[in-house]
């Protein structure tokens, strides 16, 4: 028996104001109403798509404790939404110490998200990563 593994894509580009965030959305929602189910993870600071969804905390715990914390269950910080199909990673300005931290990691840290989607990746069809417009880690 064959498992699903989920198509990640992501969205990005290096100038803000482009609508990365509101094509990640539309795309995530078209797909969601053919019954695909989503998981979304907002990788910008910003946290505009994790103000989309109305999920957006100042002192929320979301990205950046999963891409710093070494074992984490990545399902203790998936959201759900209004739309039973759409779950989401929020983000925040955490995010931006969270950056810090991984570049003076020791560990494999361009494979930190890879390795723990992986744990999720049987859950859904499609992981859409909003990314910010920066060249950060």
């Amino acid at each position: 028996m064959e498992t699903k593994k989920a198509i990640i894509i992501s969205i990005l580009n290096f100038k803000g104001g482009v609508g990365k965030t509101i094509t990640a959305a539309n795309f995530g929602d078209m797909l969601s109403k053919l019954g695909f189910k989503i998981l979304f993870i907002d990788a910008d600071k910003q946290g505009n798509l994790s103000q989309y969804f109305s999920k957006f905390k100042e002192d929320k715990k979301g990205l950046d404790r999963i891409l710093t914390t070494k074992c984490v269950d990545i399902k203790e910080f998936i959201c759900k939404t209004e739309n039973k199909n759409i779950d989401i990673i929020t983000s925040n300005m955490n995010l931006y110490e969270a950056e810090r931290k991984i570049y003076n990691m020791e560990s494999d840290k361009f494979n930190i998200l890879k390795i723990a989607l992986d744990s999720v990746k049987n859950e859904y069809d499609y992981c859409i990563i909003d990314n910010a417009p920066t060249i950060d880690l």
